[in-house]
C-alpha cells in the first residue's frame, strides 16, 4: 500500500431524477440490493428529510401533503425526486487519503492522468448502470401495476449528478466527471408495490413482455401520440392473449401440426368464440367488456397498421381501453401459474 493512498473497495454511482415518483413514508430510506450482468448492484431511496436538512437533501425528497393529527403535521406521502444506483466494480483502487476525507470534490485536486483513469471507470460501468436502472423501473412498473409511472428521458445539461465513483467501505463519493437521466409522472408507490419488486429482482425475474408493453403505451398516451399508443396496447394485448390460449389448449404432449394449427388461429377469431373456448368461468365472464375493447383497439391498430388509420378517440376512451388490458392482464396471469 502507497503512503499516499489507501486501498479502497470501489463502486461507481450513478443519480436518476425521478420526477413525481411517489413513495408512503415507510419507504424513505429504503434499498434494494440485486444482481445485474454479474456485479452486485443497489438502488437506493433518499432518507426521509428533517425540518433543518440542506438544500442538496431537500432537492433528492420532499412532502406534498400532510394529514393533521393531534395538531401536527403527518406525511401523507413524499415525492422523490432523486434515486441512487450503485454498483460494486469488484475493483479495488489505491486513492489518496486527501480525496477520501474530503467534504466536498474538488476537480482540480486531480491530475490529468488519474482523472482519465476514473473517466475511463465510470464510462465502463455507466451503461450496466442505465441497464441495471431500466430493469428496476421496468420490475417496479410490473409489480405496481402502475405502469405509467417513471417516464424516462435525457436531458443533455452538465450535471454533477450523473456519476461519480464511490468507496464501498464507507459509501462516500470521492470523484465525479459531468448528462443526466430524467423520469418523471408516477402514482404513490406502496409497501407491498416495493416488497413484490425487491423479491423479483433479488430473483432475476425477467418482466412479461405485456406488461412492458402496455408501459410503453402509457408513456406514449401521455405524450399524446395516439397512434403508438393503439399500437402497443394491441401488442401487449395479442400477446397476453395468444399465451393464455396456447396455454389451455397445448401441452407438451401436443403434435406439432396441432401446435401450428392452433399459431393460425387469428387474434380475432379467438376473442369473438373465447368463451367457446373454454373461458366461460364466472371470472371470464365478468371480463365481457374488456375483451370487447380489447377487440376495438386490436382493430385501431389493424386500420393503423393497412390503411394508415389516423386513430381520434379521447382520453377517456384510451383510459377504459387500458384499463381493459390490465383487468385481462390480472386473471389472464392466473391461468398461466
Amino acid at each position: 500500500m502507497s503512503n499516499l493512498g489507501v486501498k479502497t473497495k470501489t463502486g461507481v454511482s450513478k443519480h436518476y431524477h425521478t420526477n413525481n415518483f411517489g413513495i408512503v413514508p415507510s419507504l424513505t430510506g429504503s434499498s434494494i440490493k440485486y444482481s445485474f450482468g454479474d456485479k452486485d448492484v443497489c438502488i437506493q431511496l433518499p432518507a426521509k428529510p428533517k425540518k433543518n436538512d440542506s438544500k442538496k437533501t431537500l432537492r433528492s425528497i420532499s412532502c406534498p401533503a400532510y394529514w393533521i393529527k393531534n395538531e401536527r403535521e403527518v406525511p401523507q406521502f413524499f415525492e422523490v425526486h432523486t434515486v441512487e444506483l450503485i454498483i460494486d466494480t469488484g475493483e479495488n483502487r489505491v486513492i489518496e487519503k486527501e480525496h477520501l476525507k474530503a467534504e466536498y470534490f474538488n476537480p482540480k485536486a486531480f491530475n490529468t492522468k488519474k482523472s482519465n483513469q476514473y473517466n475511463k471507470l465510470i464510462r465502463k460501468y455507466s451503461t450496466l448502470l442505465d441497464s441495471a436502472y431500466e430493469y428496476w423501473v421496468n420490475t417496479i412498473r410490473w409489480k405496481s401495476q402502475k405502469h405509467s409511472i417513471l417516464k424516462s428521458r435525457f436531458n443533455h445539461q452538465d450535471s454533477r449528478f450523473e456519476s461519480c465513483l464511490v468507496n464501498l467501505e464507507t459509501n462516500k463519493s470521492f470523484y465525479y466527471p459531468p448528462l443526466e437521466y430524467t423520469v418523471e409522472r408516477v402514482p404513490v408507490i406502496s409497501k407491498r408495490d416495493w416488497n413484490a419488486t425487491t423479491k423479483a429482482l433479488q430473483a432475476n425475474q425477467a418482466v412479461p413482455i405485456w406488461h412492458l408493453y402496455i408501459a410503453e403505451a402509457n408513456q406514449k398516451l401521455e405524450l399524446g401520440d395516439k397512434r403508438e399508443f393503439i399500437i402497443d396496447l394491441a401488442i401487449a394485448s395479442e400477446t397476453l392473449l395468444r399465451q393464455v390460449f396456447n396455454n389451455k389448449l397445448i401441452d407438451d404432449t401436443s403434435p406439432s401440426k396441432f401446435k401450428d394449427m392452433i399459431n393460425r388461429i387469428s387474434i380475432s377469431n379467438i376473442l369473438q368464440n373465447w368463451r367457446k373456448l373454454g373461458f366461460d368461468s364466472t371470472a371470464w365472464k365478468k371480463l365481457e367488456k374488456e375483451l370487447g375493447r380489447m377487440q376495438k383497439v386490436i382493430e385501431l391498430r389493424n386500420s393503423i397498421m393497412h390503411r394508415a388509420y389516423e386513430p381520434d378517440f379521447s382520453y377517456k376512451e384510451a383510459r377504459d381501453w387500458s384499463e381493459a388490458v390490465m383487468n385481462f392482464v390480472i386473471l389472464g396471469e392466473k391461468e398461466l401459474t
